[in-house]
């Protein structure tokens, strides 16, 4: 472990350990016990910190200012960042302006907090291991103009109540093969779609309106992030960001594909529970996602 220069009570050097790598080639200015930092100090050198140390530790209350930027000022247990606290991103890092203010366990935010984008954007409520659990102001915005959207587009397009139109039926003929009469064979289904036979499936809303429809049966394989081919029943990931360096995995298993959308069930994911299309969601729950936007697991 390298060693800080250590002044105190006069000025008298002694070499003073600092544990904490960013700071241990620091000028150090403080209190000493069994050449280990203990007590108030200040740490000057790539890395600062003015605040408590115990046996060489960061313990108790302090702020220390990182070589990019980025400022902590709140409370410390043996070198992590751990109780209440405020974490500011600086201006070399891709979340500038970015702030956190919340409480910490073992440098990971969990508890209750307020993450402040510096768009203006917000978050206040419950975190777990590093992991926000819910949206911020414009995601539930964004998620109420979605809904908001879809429920104009479908008033536009569906009518309140369908007409139903009679549609004439004409007599089927009975036609003789082989001794069997085909009008004596017991009728399809009104609708039973076959997964493996693609055709015209005509619903028994279609029919009553007399506006039967061309429907493809749902295909056996789609398409992953970056054309990647994949087939019903592979196992595949999601990688959420979270608006930091942090993103929450998601993995779940194809269920079935139907154009660019695709069925997914969760099997697995970081946390307990999910920010997924404006809702929460935990393991066991089937998504309906845009299969492109998903990727093969990393082995």
């Amino acid at each position: 472990m390298l060693l800080a220069s250590c002044a105190f009570q006069g000025g008298a050097a002694q070499s003073c350990k600092v544990l904490d790598p960013d700071l241990a080639e620091g000028d150090y200015r403080g209190g000493c016990r069994d050449g280990l930092a203990d007590g108030f100090a200040v740490v000057t050198g790539k890395s600062s910190y003015r605040g408590d140390f115990l046996a060489g530790r960061k313990h108790g209350k302090g702020i220390k200012f990182m070589p990019n930027g980025d400022k902590y000022a709140g409370e410390f247990d043996s070198d992590f960042r751990h109780g209440k606290g405020v974490y500011v991103w600086g201006e070399h890092t891709p979340w500038a302006g970015d702030r956190f203010e919340g409480t910490y366990r073992q440098d990971q935010r969990h508890g209750s907090g307020v993450y402040s984008w510096a768009t203006g954007d917000r978050y206040e409520g419950p975190w777990e291991n590093d992991l926000r659990m819910g949206f911020s102001v414009m995601e539930t915005r964004r998620a109420q103009q979605a809904a908001l959207v879809e429920a104009t587009r479908a008033s536009r397009t569906v009518p309140s109540e369908l007409p139903v139109v009679a549609v004439p039926v004409e007599p089927v003929p009975a036609v003789e093969t082989e001794s069997v009469l085909v009008a004596d064979q017991p009728a399809p289904p009104a609708y039973a779609p076959q997964v493996e036979n693609v055709g015209t499936i005509i619903s028994p809303v279609q029919l009553a309106i007399g506006q039967p429809a061309l429907i493809s049966a749902l295909p056996a394989a789609g398409m992953l992030a970056e054309g990647v081919a994949v087939e019903v029943g592979r196992t595949i990931c999601l990688d959420i960001p979270l608006g930091l360096n942090h993103h929450q995995r998601l993995s779940g298993v194809l269920e079935g594909v139907a154009g660019a959308e695709a069925t997914i069930r969760l099997v697995a994911m970081d946390g307990t529970r999910a920010s997924m299309q404006g809702k929460m969601v935990r393991v066991g729950a089937v998504l309906s996602d845009k299969l492109s936007r998903w990727k093969l697991c990393d082995d």
